[in-house]
């Protein structure tokens, strides 16, 4: 969780002023989505955590049922959102 506030902080709001509350809320949640969705982790081995919890259902799925199709109504669905607006710096 430490990493992410400072992702955040380094990342995208360091660099930018915010005219108000909405606004700051906005850009947080865009980074959110980006983090979590587009943004690699090396230490997941270059996935998206979204990835990552899919890979991790998968293998739980064979585990519990002894067979990923049993579980593919629970796949990870990434949520209907345009594309993030966060940009790199």
């Amino acid at each position: 969780m430490e990493r992410f506030f400072r992702s955040l902080k380094t990342e995208q709001l360091n660099y930018q002023s915010f005219v108000n509350y909405y606004e700051v809320v906005q850009n947080v949640e865009s980074y959110i989505y980006f983090y979590n969705y587009k943004r690699i982790h090396s230490v997941i081995r270059y996935m998206t955590p979204a990835q990552k919890i899919a890979e991790l259902e998968k293998v739980a799925c064979i585990i519990l049922f002894n067979a990923p199709l049993k579980c593919a109504s629970h796949k990870l669905t990434t949520p209907n959102k345009q594309e993030s607006r966060h940009q790199s710096v």
